[in-house]
């Protein structure tokens, strides 16, 4: 029998089986099974099962990176195991696990203080979006692993002016690439900071360069064969997409505003650490440089102003909750769970604003050190290792900020870089008040986090019951059901609807004759509710399985234009219940049928106005219009008991005549407040100058 003596290993192993013994606890208390998709990795999923069943790597239309490497270690798993998405959420995390260990290594080599960096490895761990994304095959896990690890070895260079630590980051690097773009990075940072330095050997930095090619040259061939053999996906970033994005007028500003929200989220997600480094910081540091580094920090700082009221920018983290909710109802306003009260958010943002004053200001005053000139051969490679860290944090954010698409789970990659940077070189003590404080704040963090990611999974799970039941036990056709981004993007039915034609949902719903939702949904019928448990809010939840009620309120009728009651002032339709106003001017001048048409001019830019007052929630309108000429500026509005009115959305010219009329068709969903309100159709001739007339007009209400 093997026995573990505890007390003789060392601090570092002490360490990893702690760590891994809290995680493992931790994914018992979060429960990671479940054959469902979550958030975006029904793409990533889809690229592993085709390449079991074809044999062949299929990159998708959805995914933005690389993905190769990603998809490459679920198909090891899949070969073993047989594909399942429990065994790739089983895998991802495992890798949370190596990532943590590996963040702890990098640190270790800027810090002497072992305490400090397991603490920080627990911060992060513990933190909202790498605890959650652990629990899904999202790719950020497993490109933050190889990230991390080939940056550790790229440390460990430094230190040792060993090739065989630059062989291993190399290829670290390389895999990294093949997972995401920005793999290219480390070796980036690599090489500049090992050509800046004055102890590496000339052998290290002419090896350093080759390493950032190698790494730049796999990219760039992968690029090629995908777009030679697949081609590029609409979302793939490449090197034009960024150069694009750097030339844009609004750059400037983005950056701006997206370091800010940045600052805010590593304030908040690393404020244990934070507090710790910034007491250390005050304690060291001078006063003349202190009197200049705050007043750049609250320079800097004066942008959270600017972003404060966007604060979090969700995705994952959403204040009281993580996690996206893309159900039809919750997509579409119904409120469902309680927001944070305006009290707690400006607390919670007041607590992230602080955190990033104190992180602004400890990262200025450590950074200060990198450059300081020392005599010590070791200190020289601390602080070599800090210039390639701060080099990877600069170029990170820079892309992320520029980035067209912007999530707070592309924050996490970041943490360790931030890490490093907030903290100091050298043994030091903390005052047992603060390290109190930053426990409190860990400890919050850390329930927050294991609670908030079983819910997660937890109505995840309940929503696949719900979804078996459907498909299983009543044989419906996934092509009839709306269960969520998720389910219906994993099947791909139909082409994505961002346009929300019919009213159906735009994540690729074919026909939402039955839903899956959080609550009942209006003009649906119940049919099975399936429980769960929250532990955020301590209480037992359903999600619910909806049919579409046959007696919906539903409202038809077409106008031609030409029925008219000069008396009453209105206009025949084809339902004899339903008349429309006669608008200002009837004209014979042009008319696509029959003999009469509706002119309209900046003048008198309103006709075809249509009333009600028995909307419901969510009721969905499919309009369409002839006018004419073609391309001019008529559009529908809606107007709800006498607000500021709104164009319509989902403008779709669905037909042309060779008289130069063109078929114009609107359709979408009334806001959740028009219950119950007057609600007004109309169109609206927007032009300044242009007259158009309309010919032709066809509704459709109904209960959504």
């Amino acid at each position: 029998m093997i026995q573990l003596d505890f007390q003789n290993i060392n601090k570092d192993k002490k360490f990893i089986l702690i760590g891994i013994f809290v995680w493992i606890i931790a994914a018992f208390i979060i429960n990671p099974c479940g054959n469902f998709s979550l958030n975006d990795d029904w793409a990533y999923a889809l690229s592993v099962e085709k390449w079991v069943e074809t044999g062949s790597f299929v990159h998708g239309d959805w995914p933005a990176m690389t993905l190769y490497g990603h998809s490459f270690f679920g198909l090891l798993v899949s070969k073993i195991f047989g594909f399942s998405l429990t065994y790739l959420r089983l895998l991802v995390v495992f890798l949370g696990a190596i990532g943590l260990w590996g963040t702890y290594q990098l640190i270790s080599q800027t810090s002497q203080n072992k305490n400090i960096a397991f603490f920080s490895i627990l911060v992060l761990g513990f933190s909202p979006i790498y605890l959650s994304l652990s629990f899904t095959f999202m790719t950020d896990i497993s490109f933050y692993v190889f990230l991390v690890w080939s940056s550790v070895f790229y440390a460990k260079t430094f230190r040792s002016q060993s090739i065989k630590m630059l062989i291993i980051a190399t290829a670290l690097a390389v895999f990294a690439v093949l997972i995401r773009q920005l793999g290219v990075l480390p070796p980036l940072a690599f090489g500049i900071a090992v050509i800046a330095s004055k102890i590496s050997s000339t052998k290290i930095k002419v090896f350093g360069i080759f390493s950032f090619g190698v790494t730049l040259a796999t990219l760039l061939f992968f690029n090629w064969w995908l777009e030679v053999s697949q081609g590029l996906p609409e979302y793939y970033g490449n090197a034009s997409v960024i150069w694009k994005q750097i030339t844009d007028k609004q750059t400037l500003q983005q950056i701006y505003e997206r370091a800010s929200s940045l600052s805010m989220h590593w304030g908040l997600f690393l404020l244990p650490v934070v507090i710790i480094s910034f007491m250390q910081a005050i304690k060291r540091i001078k006063i003349k440089p202190a009197i200049i580094i705050t007043l750049v920090t609250f320079g800097i700082s004066s942008s959270i102003f600017f972003v404060w009221d966007f604060f979090p920018t969700g995705n994952i983290f959403n204040g009281n909750y993580i996690g996206p909710r893309l159900l039809k109802d919750v997509y579409y306003g119904a409120e469902i769970f309680p927001k944070l009260s305006p009290s707690n958010l400006i607390i919670l943002r007041s607590i992230a604003s602080a955190g990033a004053v104190m992180l602004i200001f400890t990262v200025l005053a450590n950074v200060f050190s990198v450059f300081k000139k020392v005599k010590t051969s070791q200190i020289k490679q601390v602080q070599e290792i800090k210039l390639f860290v701060l080099l990877l944090f600069l170029g990170y954010t820079f892309l992320i900020s520029i980035n067209a698409y912007y999530f707070d789970r592309y924050y996490i990659q970041a943490l360790p870089f931030v890490v490093i940077l907030v903290l100091p070189y050298g043994f030091f003590s903390t005052k047992k008040w603060v390290l109190a404080v930053a426990s409190v704040f860990f400890i919050a963090q850390s329930v927050f986090s294991v609670a908030g990611t079983h819910d997660y999974l937890a109505w995840n799970r309940a929503k696949n019951m719900a979804i078996s039941h459907l498909t299983d036990s009543l044989n419906v056709s996934p092509k009839n059901i709306d269960a969520g981004f998720e389910f219906n993007s994993y099947h791909k039915l139909v082409e994505r609807n961002y346009n929300e034609n019919q009213g159906n949902s735009w994540w690729f719903v074919n026909n939402d004759n039955y839903i899956v939702s959080f609550r009942p949904w209006a003009s649906y019928e119940k049919v099975k509710a399936f429980g769960y448990y929250s532990s955020i809010r301590q209480e037992n939840d359903s999600i619910w399985i909806s049919k579409r009620r046959k007696d919906r309120k539903f409202v038809s009728l077409k106008c031609d234009i030409d029925s008219i009651d000069f008396e009453t002032k209105t206009m025949f339709t084809s339902n004899k219940n339903i008349p429309i106003e006669l608008p200002a001017i009837i004209d014979s001048s042009f008319s696509r049928s029959g003999k009469f048409s509706i002119k309209t001019t900046p003048q008198a830019p309103y006709a075809l106005t249509y009333k009600t007052k028995d909307a419901s929630n969510h009721m969905k309108y499919n309009i369409s219009v002839w006018r004419y000429p073609a391309e001019k500026g008529a559009s529908i509005c809606v107007s709800i008991e006498d607000n500021n009115y709104f164009k319509a959305d989902g403008e779709n010219v669905i037909e042309k005549d060779l008289a130069g009329w063109e078929k114009i068709q609107f359709q979408g969903v009334l806001p959740s407040d028009a219950k119950g309100k007057e609600v007004v159709f109309f169109v609206c001739n927007f032009s300044d100058s242009t007259t158009v007339w309309l010919d032709d007009f066809e509704m459709k209400l109904e209960d959504y």
